[in-house]
């Protein structure tokens, strides 16, 4: 009856090895979580807001704050859209017309931006903008000028994001150096702007 009783034993602890053994030698299979798609939001956006102008000979120095001789100083209505590739980089677009002029001329200006950009904080990002566009610049008083032109383009500004879909920004952007064309007594322009304004994001 020992003999049998120690024969159970031991056959139970050696099924009982055996079974640890294969079990600590058999493969884990890694538990894979089903996938998630990633959803790229706030991609598109739009805005608007207001251009101020200088508007001058290329031989006249820029002075927002000064009634020059050779410069104009006007109010644009600007409108823009752009695409954010990712929170370092974007492409803009915008136009603007003159509402409003001090002297003797009055600009349409479209542009083209690639626009690299550096968050400082979670709310407030700085960015360049480098590009291309095309100024127009008709007398209004009956001066003579007549300016229609593409020329480089560049400027660097701040934006800060209110909540997730608005935010504010203010740049200055240098829509023109140089640029040919008659404005008063100089056969070349200067153009520049400081912009603030609005953006909502989709």
């Amino acid at each position: 009856m020992k003999k049998l009783l120690y024969s159970v034993v031991a056959i139970t602890c050696i099924a009982s090895a055996g079974g640890y053994v294969e079990s600590a030698t058999t493969p884990v299979e890694p538990v894979i979580p089903p996938s998630v798609p990633v959803v790229g939001g706030n991609n598109f956006y739009v805005g608007g807001g207001l251009s101020f102008v200088s508007a001058r000979e290329a031989d006249v120095d820029l002075d927002f704050f000064d009634d020059k001789d050779g410069q104009d100083l006007l109010l644009n209505v600007m409108l823009l859209a752009g695409y954010n590739f990712n929170k370092y980089f974007s492409v803009e677009a915008r136009a603007s017309t003159s509402i409003a002029q001090k002297d003797f001329t009055k600009l349409t200006s479209f542009s083209l931006f690639a626009k690299p950009q550096y968050p400082v904080t979670e709310n407030l990002t700085l960015y360049a903008l480098l590009g291309y566009g095309y100024v127009k610049l008709d007398d209004y008083d009956g001066s003579n000028v007549d300016v229609s032109e593409g020329a480089f383009q560049w400027g660097l500004g701040a934006s800060y994001d209110i909540n997730n879909k608005w935010s504010v920004f203010v740049d200055y952007t240098s829509l023109g150096k140089d640029v040919d064309g008659t404005i008063l007594t100089s056969n070349e322009a200067d153009i520049d702007s400081i912009n603030v304004g609005v953006i909502y994001k989709f």
